[in-house]
């Protein structure tokens, strides 16, 4: 089956030219994006919804899975746009490593549409790269020893802080704790505090964090 496939590919992309397949693979796969997402949209309860922002290739059983791109995610969606959840409809949000890849501006969008989303009582748990971390580090030379293994000699220390700042262009926008606590207050939330890997004020985001990101992450919580 799998080779009948690859020879079917192999003759479309002959006749149609390797520009316009690709062109056209990228319009079918929208299209069974959206209406995939079409359908999860309908099928979702209207209150008490688990939502995690940026599930990438871990979706979280019994959680609503957003991302942009179409795989593990429920819903694919770019959060540069209103998240497509009614007002005070969730009771949790976990977004890990994901506000960095955005813009300020997007990023503070998305805290908003946060608050927005969110039930009263409701707890949004974010985790991002510290850039107090990195800085403190280059500040002190002391070869980055919050990073697990051993310092690449070969690396000079503005190489590391380039690194995690622009990430191949991947990165936007970096915090600290008193700038992402500022970023959650303009947006509304007044109950903001610092978290640790793996421990949450709520059940559901207990044990929920990546560990393989825990050595360089910021973690916050924020109630509605």
């Amino acid at each position: 089956m799998q080779s009948a496939k690859k020879i079917i590919k192999v003759v479309v992309v002959k006749v149609l030219g390797r520009q316009l397949f690709s062109r056209l693979s990228y319009q079918i796969y929208l299209i069974i994006a959206r209406f995939r997402t079409y359908l999860n949209l309908r099928k979702l309860p209207q209150q008490n919804l688990l939502l995690q922002i940026g599930c990438g290739y871990r979706p979280l059983k019994n959680w609503v899975n957003l991302d942009k791109v179409f795989g593990y995610a429920d819903i694919v969606w770019n959060v540069t746009r209103s998240l497509p959840f009614k007002s005070n409809s969730v009771q949790a949000i976990f977004c890990e490593h994901v506000i960095e890849h955005l813009n300020k501006p997007d990023g503070f969008k998305l805290v908003v549409e946060c608050f927005r989303v969110l039930q009263p009582g409701g707890v949004a748990r974010f985790s991002t790269p510290d850039a107090e971390k990195y800085l403190n580090s280059y500040t002190k030379r002391d070869s980055y020893s919050f990073i697990p293994g051993k310092f690449d000699s070969n690396l000079i220390y503005m190489d590391v802080i380039n690194m995690v700042m622009r990430e191949n262009g991947e990165h936007h926008w970096l915090y600290d704790r008193e700038s992402i606590y500022d970023v959650f207050r303009k947006a509304g939330f007044n109950q903001i505090s610092h978290a640790v890997y793996g421990e949450s004020i709520h059940v559901e985001m207990y044990n929920i964090d990546s560990p393989e990101r825990a050595y360089e992450s910021l973690y916050i919580e924020a109630v509605k």
